[in-house]
């Protein structure tokens, strides 16, 4: 129970003034009218040390950690902070919640962590695109192309998302630099509380 204190105390949850601002401005609070739905409401439970129902609260696994709370907090705290440092303790603890499209995304970044994986992350690259293995400028593609097979049924094409991405900087005379091999950007991991996937 003393991470858990300390997580509070980290992220000043006693500072919440319980006014309401965060919950106005939350995109889950919106559309998810449950016991607990809103950050003021979900960060109370947490503090009176109702840990198991904390856990199980519908906006701690939904929460988008966007920071649009944090942003109009006046006792500054920092909501989004808080769920990703509890996610962790839940995670350890053998709590975890649903991941959107059955796990793939978050499946690919623990793939991604394995040095030996030895992947080609070019293959999008077309003849007309101008690119430089010494260039000043890298262009993290992140997970464009994954996505483009992943949301093939939504007509969002991730590729030609990257490829626009390498023409603008091409009009602006920029020929940057792609890896191959590169990496997951660890950005799910992290505010999922898988911290030593993130590393």
């Amino acid at each position: 129970m003393s991470e858990f204190k300390d997580i509070i105390n980290r992220n000043r949850a006693w500072y919440c003034l319980e006014c309401g601002k965060c919950s106005a401005v939350c995109p889950v609070t919106r559309w998810e009218r449950t016991e607990f739905a809103s950050p003021r409401l979900l960060m109370g439970k947490a503090m009176e040390g109702r840990k198991e129902a904390f856990f199980e609260a519908p906006l701690f696994w939904s929460c988008l950690t966007c920071k649009r709370c944090s942003e109009l907090c006046p006792s500054d705290v920092y909501f989004s902070e808080f769920i990703r440092d509890m996610r962790q303790v839940a995670r350890d603890e053998g709590h975890a919640g649903s991941c959107t499209h059955g796990d793939v995304i978050q499946t690919w970044g623990r793939m991604m962590t394995d040095p030996n994986l030895r992947q080609d992350r070019l293959g999008w690259l077309t003849e007309e695109l101008e690119t430089s293995d010494d260039s000043d400028t890298l262009l993290f593609v992140g997970c464009l192309p994954l996505y483009h097979t992943l949301f093939r049924e939504l007509d969002i094409d991730g590729i030609e998302t990257a490829r626009a991405a390498v023409k603008i900087l091409n009009h602006l005379g920029i020929a940057p630099q792609v890896m191959a091999d590169e990496r997951c950007c660890g950005h799910d991991q992290l505010w999922g509380g898988e911290f030593e996937t993130f590393k």
